[in-house]
């Protein structure tokens, strides 16, 4: 019976992420607290998770009312930091961002967009 050695190199095959996941953190709330206060002051940032594996940062408008605006929750997902829209119950995913700076400036975009284009409603009390 005829045998056959690996060598090393073929054993030694197994795949490593070259990057540990991201994870998100009390720094990365004060960083999107910061953005608010240029873009959406009205708004605010909660740090939502039981472990820091499973963090997000839950950007909400004031009263947390879909009327004021749309919510953005920033979460883990594997290698990246998913960012969703979640507005009168209908989830859009805006992408996927290697470090919390992209995925604070997709928000801050997705804000000034419904910023500038959202007109306040008339409140008028008889």
């Amino acid at each position: 019976m005829a045998s056959t050695k690996r060598t090393l190199l073929e054993t030694a095959k197994t795949t490593h992420p070259a990057l540990a996941p991201a994870t998100i953190s009390h720094r990365d709330l004060q960083l999107v607290e910061a953005l608010l206060i240029d873009v959406a002051p009205q708004w605010a940032v909660e740090l939502h998770g039981t472990s820091i594996e499973d963090a997000s940062l839950v950007i909400v408008p004031e009263n947390g009312e879909d009327a004021c605006g749309p919510t953005f929750a920033i979460s883990t997902e594997a290698f990246d930091l998913r960012v969703h829209k979640i507005h009168w119950d209908d989830v859009t995913e805006l992408g996927f961002y290697p470090d919390i700076n992209a995925a604070v400036a997709a928000v801050s975009a997705a804000l000034e967009d419904f910023t500038a284009s959202h007109v306040p409603a008339n409140v008028t009390i008889h």
